[in-house]
């Protein structure tokens, strides 16, 4: 499991743990094998990794997670052993998820003591709690709630929570949209959890051409979406 974020310098301030931590994370949740290659060696499982997006469009940047979930659908399809889950908010309803999955990966939006609106958080759920004053989720329910939860169960999966920082957390009225730098956060954010899940060995799959999502995208490619 890995420490804290780690700030890189780069556009927009992005906030994103350093490349490093995706491998010890891959290497924990492939651990299983799935049978033997030609020669009697074994072959890890793909890890089985749900993605929640958390959050809710009628409440302006609250709906950073669930416009990217359909920013993805468009374009994107998962491997086989992901799965992608438009939530609105969390619950203990998903406590299940925790016992059947090895990777459990939120997308929500969070405010952090004078964030920059825009930046992108990698943490983990022990990551949210030891710094709930500094960084938080605008839901009541959060990862490190139900891992909580479903430690007292039993249950175990590894957790990765990535946040974009809301400019407006709290909209005077319903407003479908994001505010300019919450939505130009959005490529960042997607490139953050494509290169999670490729760190995993289980890219997304690009609908057009069929090839897996290892890098980042061409300059442009989100324009109009």
């Amino acid at each position: 499991m890995i420490g804290g974020a780690v700030a890189e310098e780069g556009k927009g301030a992005a906030l994103i743990e350093r490349r490093a931590t995706a491998g010890s994370l891959s290497q924990q949740a492939m651990g299983e094998s799935s049978g033997l290659a030609e020669g009697g060696v074994p072959v890890a499982s793909p890890p089985r990794v749900a993605v929640f997006f958390v959050g809710n469009k009628l409440m302006l940047d609250d709906g950073a997670a669930a416009i990217l979930y359909e920013m993805i659908a468009e374009r994107f399809d998962a491997a086989p052993s992901v799965r992608l889950y438009d939530v609105g908010c969390m619950s203990l309803d998903m406590l299940s998820y925790v016992d059947a999955c090895d990777v459990l990966i939120t997308i929500d939006a969070v405010d952090s003591a004078d964030g920059v609106p825009g930046t992108i958080f990698r943490y983990t759920p022990d990551d949210l709690a030891r710094t709930q004053k500094a960084l938080s989720s605008l839901h009541d329910l959060r990862l490190a709630d139900l891992f909580d939860t479903a430690a007292l169960l039993g249950y175990r999966a590894q957790g990765v929570c990535f946040g974009v920082q809301v400019e407006n957390r709290s909209p005077s009225s319903m407003a479908i949209g994001l505010t300019p730098e919450v939505q130009a956060a959005l490529p960042r954010l997607f490139e953050a959890l494509s290169a999670e899940l490729a760190g995993l060995g289980v890219p997304f799959i690009e609908r057009g051409t069929g090839k897996p999502v290892v890098g980042p995208l061409p300059d442009g490619y989100w324009e109009g979406a």
